[in-house]
């Protein structure tokens, strides 16, 4: 009688265990579980029970970046975009049921594209901006994409612009691997400035492998341009859009970063900053311009001819007088000593003198700005000497850049001494410590 009674308990306990225990699970249905870098979109995940969704988890998955409609998933492309190639399994969660969802992200050589190239999102996905004037958010230049008004391709209405009105600002992409043949294609409008431009940049060193400008038409009207970084096959590079003019614009569309293939399209020139072989001593060559322009080069924004000539001593961007404009490039020195350098500046009069007239310090092969001063006296002819600190900066390689990119009235740039090593720290007051414009 006992053993007959313990084999009913145990079967008893059996059949709890297997309709007790077990448990539904959600299941899942979608239209398209690919996700595709050349087709930037959301991705939908529909329960096909009806039954409401509480919440999501897996591959670092987080609340915001994934929408919840009751029984539908629907999981944002700005996450989308930072999983890597393959099949990615994600755990839905309801009141009392688990499922699993599952989506891929497809290869097309993923690891050579940029997102959002074309800007086809109708915003800033993928793209990171900053401003470059004293930190100044109401200055920044890119802040988010222009539709066209031309076009009726549906596939083709939004390019970037940076603005006008004193704005400056860089924007960089995401990071991709060059490969394939090694061109990349992009369109560029507006200013043909040199303050304008498109980086190349290596993602591990931050070095500008090149740059081009847009040197073709300078007008509102799209050019394809075509640049070759095949020696650069294998470097994960990345792509950063600058605006280094208050009041010129330039337009980014259709940046493509793989072709098997060399394509089409009018051969960019690289205009990066060049400077041979050098030894960089701490003193920049040429600093009191006793040589004449000997040791600086100068580019002009409108053409050819100089800009900058040396008067008793003292570099002046008026040879044309107050409308010509473009810049002057000192040889390369390295900070040493005290860290200290000095300059002596005039002129920059103009109503916007401190983004038009300036003085930049530069870092070699990075061309980073690391130092932007301006003639806050405003003394017209006479010269003020102002001292910056890099002591911050020992040991790194630099170089100058004089900029005039303004065409009123006195809004030229006359610049003295430039010296760049002090031993021992000089002694100067606060109002000769030279303000960084660039923070």
């Amino acid at each position: 009688m006992r053993k007959r009674i313990l084999t009913v308990i145990i079967a008893f306990m059996l059949i709890f265990t297997v309709t007790g225990c077990k448990k539904s699970t959600l299941n899942f249905s979608t239209d398209d579980g690919t996700f595709d870098i050349e087709e930037i979109k959301d991705l939908s995940f529909k329960e096909k029970g009806g039954k409401t969704i509480t919440y999501l988890y897996g591959n670092g998955i987080v609340s915001a970046d994934y929408v919840i409609t009751e029984d539908t998933v629907i999981i944002k492309n700005d996450y989308l975009i930072t999983l890597p190639t393959g099949t990615h399994e994600f755990t839905a969660v309801s009141k009392n049921e688990k499922g699993k969802l599952t989506l891929t992200v497809k290869d097309n050589n993923r690891e050579n594209k940029i997102v959002n190239g074309s800007f086809e999102t109708g915003d800033l996905l993928g793209w990171t901006a900053k401003t470059v004037f004293k930190g100044e958010q109401g200055l920044l230049s890119f802040k988010g994409v222009s539709e066209k008004t031309e076009t009726l391709d549906k596939n083709d209405r939004y390019y970037l612009s940076s603005k006008e009105e004193e704005k400056m600002g860089l924007i960089s992409s995401t990071d991709f691997i060059v490969g394939g043949s090694g061109f990349i294609t992009f369109q560029l409008a507006g200013t043909s400035n040199p303050l304008c431009y498109l980086s190349v940049r290596n993602f591990e060193t931050d070095e500008e492998l090149a740059r081009y400008v847009n040197a073709y038409n300078g007008s509102d009207e799209f050019a394809t341009y075509r640049a070759d970084l095949s020696k650069y096959i294998g470097q994960r590079v990345f792509i950063e859009l600058c605006d280094y003019s208050a009041f010129d614009k330039i337009k980014l569309d259709n940046l493509i970063t793989y072709y098997e293939e060399e394509p089409t399209g009018m051969l960019a020139i690289d205009v990066k900053p060049t400077f041979g072989v050098f030894y960089a001593t701490n003193q920049v060559n040429n600093g009191d311009f006793s040589q004449g322009l000997n040791g600086y080069t100068q580019i002009n924004f409108n053409g050819d001819g100089d800009v900058f000539k040396v008067d008793g001593n003292t570099l002046k961007s008026n040879v044309n007088g107050d409308g010509s404009v473009g810049l002057i490039r000192s040889s390369v020195f390295t900070v040493d000593g005290s860290g200290i350098v000095s300059l002596s500046l005039g002129a920059g009069q103009g109503e916007k003198f401190d983004k038009t007239t300036f003085v930049s310090i530069k870092e070699y092969k990075t061309n980073r700005e690391l130092f932007r001063l301006a003639n806050e006296k405003k003394s017209g002819n006479d010269l003020f000497t102002y001292y910056i600190d890099l002591s911050a900066n020992l040991g790194a390689k630099c170089y100058f850049e004089i900029v005039d990119n303004a065409t009123n009235a006195w809004d030229v740039i006359f610049v003295g001494e430039i010296k760049t090593y002090y031993q021992q720290s000089p002694e100067y007051s606060f109002g000769n410590a030279g303000q960084n414009l660039n923070h």
